[in-house]
C-alpha cells in the first residue's frame, strides 16, 4: 500500500470517526461551552448529563430497557419464523414461489410511514397500542423479510447432499433443521439476527405513533429534548451516544461471526 492510499484511507476514516466523536464530546462537554467560537476541544469533562438522564432522575434509563426489550424480541421472534421460511424458500420449488420472495422485498423497499395508519387503528382497535407486544408484531414487517433474505442466501451455500446423507441415516427434517442446517448456516444466523436487531433498534417511526409511557424507546425519548425554548444539545448527544452502543457492542461481539458470514458460500469447490 502506497503513501497516497494511506493518507485517503485516514481521510475517509477521519470523515467517519468525526461525527461519532463531536456526539461524544458534547455529551461531556459544560453546556456553556456549546455554542463558543471556535469550538472548545480541550475542557473539563462531566458526567452530569449521563447522571440527570440515566441515573438521577433517570427517566432515559426506562427508555433504553424498552429498547432493549423491543428490538431483542423482535428479533428473536423474526428468526423463529424465518429460519424454517427461509429453508423452504431454498429447497423447495412451490406455485408463486418467486411472488412471495418479491413481496418480502417489496415490504422492505416500502417507506415505514405508509404503515403507520393501518398500524395505529389496528392496534388501537385490538388494545396494543403502548405495548410491547404492539411493537414486537409490528416490526415483524421489515424483520421477517429481512430475515428471511439474508438467511436464504446462507442456506442455499450448504450442499444439499448434507441432507440426503441425513436422510439416508433415517434423520427427520426437524433433526436435519436444528442439527444440520442450523449449526452449519451459525456464521450467516449470526449476521442476519444484527442486521435485524439493528434494523429494530433505528426504527422511529413506528414507536412514533404506537409508544406510549414506559414502552417508548429511547431514540423516541431524545426528541423530548427538543423544545419550543431550545435544544437541549447536552443530553440530545448523551442520548444519542448511548444509542449507538447497543448496536457497537453486538457487532463487536459478533465480529467474528459476521467476518465468516458476510464471506459464507463465497467460494465454492
Amino acid at each position: 500500500m502506497n503513501f497516497a492510499s494511506i493518507i485517503i484511507l485516514l481521510f475517509v476514516t477521519v470523515v467517519f470517526i468525526f461525527p461519532i466523536y463531536w456526539v461524544f464530546q458534547l455529551a461531556i462537554k459544560p453546556p456553556q461551552l456549546n455554542l463558543i467560537e471556535p469550538p472548545a476541544f480541550i475542557f473539563t469533562p462531566t458526567l452530569d448529563h449521563y447522571i440527570y438522564t440515566f441515573v438521577n432522575p433517570g427517566k432515559n434509563l426506562v427508555n433504553l430497557a424498552s429498547s432493549l426489550i423491543i428490538s431483542l424480541s423482535a428479533t428473536i421472534v423474526a428468526f423463529i419464523f424465518s429460519f424454517p421460511a427461509s429453508y423452504a424458500f431454498s429447497r423447495f420449488n412451490f406455485r408463486y414461489r418467486n411472488s412471495l420472495m418479491f413481496w418480502f422485498l417489496s415490504l422492505l423497499l416500502t417507506p415505514p410511514i405508509v404503515f403507520t395508519i393501518p398500524y395505529y387503528i389496528l392496534m388501537s382497535n385490538l388494545g396494543l397500542r403502548g405495548t410491547y407486544l404492539g411493537l414486537v408484531i409490528v416490526y415483524q414487517t421489515f424483520a421477517i423479510p429481512l430475515t428471511i433474505w439474508l438467511l436464504k442466501s446462507f442456506i442455499d451455500a450448504i450442499p444439499i447432499e448434507v441432507e440426503e446423507a441425513a436422510l439416508i441415516d433415517g434423520a427427520d427434517w426437524r433433526t436435519i433443521l436444528l442439527r444440520i442446517i442450523l449449526p452449519i448456516c451459525a456464521p450467516g444466523a449470526a449476521v442476519s439476527m444484527a442486521f435485524t436487531f439493528v434494523f429494530c433498534w433505528n426504527n422511529l417511526i413506528f414507536p412514533n405513533i404506537l409508544a406510549e409511557g414506559s414502552v417508548r424507546t429511547l431514540s423516541l425519548a431524545t426528541f423530548e429534548y427538543f423544545t419550543v425554548t431550545g435544544a437541549t444539545w447536552n443530553y440530545i448527544a448523551t442520548c444519542s451516544f448511548i444509542n449507538i452502543l447497543p448496536p457497537l457492542i453486538i457487532f463487536l461481539l459478533l465480529r467474528k461471526y459476521i467476518v465468516r458470514g458476510l464471506t459464507f458460500g463465497a467460494v465454492k469447490g
